[in-house]
């Protein structure tokens, strides 16, 4: 970022960061100390427009003033266009904070449009938010495919590190974590990656990260795929989502034929609007299938759940479907209209917490079916309470509304 600055004239970059005194460490230690260790008799051929916490611009003596080349930090981006976006800590940021993220998404990123933009962070708060979008995209997309629009990821596991080894006496070493790890040399493999863990990397994962519980998935991920299992700060759900797991009742099994399918509706925009299917077998409550992300009127969202195939009994939709619009129809009205019946309106809860209690009460008799119910699933996991910014490591009781909370809210 520094090379570029000071060798390119009118450039612009952003460091974007969880708070001002981290994006200002960064511009310290990475663009102004870069630029103050210059031989001497380079530094003299350049003028110190400006040089602060939140911004450090350059430019050549002899040059005009729009060849100023300028690094700005802090929480948001600036306006106008970056040449080099760096992005620190996204993943904590759309934990905490959804509107910021949501900036740096629609705005920030745009910035960097004909740029570079770098995105380095741990993660936290499962698959979901706007960094999960770009990340799942950077997963998926075959390198044959990849444009100029799409980002390229790079994993660096502990093991990656020299200093994560431990001498000593090897047969203190469960069989369980040589079972681990040879499970994961075997998945390295297959994905192209080979990786063969020694005894002292084994015993150094049995003494320092397996003390740590699922806490090392956040700071110790053997895989890719582990930085997801991190817990969430604050999650609401998660803990019987996990039971739920090992208890085998998130599975994929077959609907039952014997038995109606209801649904359960969150609205939002089309996309936004959430519709769980669901069965009463016994005492046991069965999710057997979830949308999301659908971009549908009401005539063509009726024609999706016909298409389904489910013998339907009632679909339950919140308080706001009878909320009257400029049209003076309401969504009830609508679905009526492209002829979704029988309806019922679930009356408003004042306090989210009576819902939650409620939710927490059934979840020990809810199966899930883990393929069509996945982001359900990830959604319930993810959903938590506000951090008190207050008192740093605590949580408050107000759960963030946030794209996990569309989920819970169903």
């Amino acid at each position: 970022m520094a090379d570029l600055q000071i060798w390119n004239g009118g450039w612009q970059g952003t460091i974007v960061d969880e708070d001002q005194k981290a994006a200002s460490l960064k511009l310290k230690y990475k663009v102004k100390a870069a630029f103050e260790n210059l031989p001497a008799e380079v530094r003299s051929l350049f003028h110190i427009v400006s040089s602060n916490e939140s911004e450090f611009a350059v430019r050549f003596k002899r040059a005009t003033a729009d060849q100023t080349s300028t690094t700005f930090a802090g929480k948001n981006a600036r306006g106008g266009t970056n040449q080099f976006l760096h992005i620190s800590e996204w993943g904590p940021i759309q934990h905490q904070d959804p509107p910021r993220s949501e900036e740096i998404m629609t705005g920030a990123i745009p910035s960097a449009k004909e740029g570079i933009v770098a995105i380095e962070t741990t993660w936290k708060g499962g698959k979901g938010g706007h960094l999960w979008s770009l990340t799942e995209r950077a997963m998926t997309t075959p390198p044959e495919h990849l444009t100029a629009e799409d980002y390229t990821l790079f994993f660096f596991p502990w093991h990656a590190d020299p200093q994560y080894r431990t001498t000593g006496d090897f047969s203190q070493i469960p069989e369980s974590i040589h079972q681990y790890f040879d499970e994961k040399e075997a998945h390295l493999t297959a994905i192209g990656k080979p990786h063969t863990f020694t005894p002292e990397q084994r015993l150094w994962y049995h003494k320092v990260a397996i003390p740590k519980g699922n806490q090392r998935y956040a700071e110790y991920p053997t895989t890719l795929e582990e930085c997801f299992l991190a817990p969430v700060p604050g999650a609401i759900y998660a803990q019987l989502i996990d039971q739920a797991r090992a208890e085998g009742r998130i599975a994929d099994f077959p609907w039952s034929r014997e038995h109606p399918v209801h649904t359960f509706w969150d609205l939002g925009s089309p996309e936004n609007t959430r519709v769980a299917y669901v069965q009463f077998v016994g005492r046991e409550i069965h999710f057997i299938d979830y949308d999301s992300g659908l971009d549908l009127t009401p005539v063509q969202r009726v024609a999706h759940l016909r298409a389904k195939g489910y013998h339907y009994h009632t679909h339950h939709l919140p308080h706001d479907a009878a909320a009257r619009e400029r049209s003076g129809l309401n969504f009830e009205d609508q679905m009526k209209a492209a002829g979704l019946a029988p309806l019922t309106i679930i009356p408003q809860t004042h306090n989210i917490w009576t819902g939650i209690n409620k939710m927490t009460e059934l979840l020990p008799r809810i199966w899930f079916h883990r393929t069509r119910c996945e982001k359900l699933i990830a959604g319930l996991d993810a959903y938590h309470t506000k951090e008190d910014r207050s008192h740093p490591g605590h949580q408050t009781s107000t759960p963030v509304h946030d794209w996990a909370s569309h989920d819970a809210d169903t």
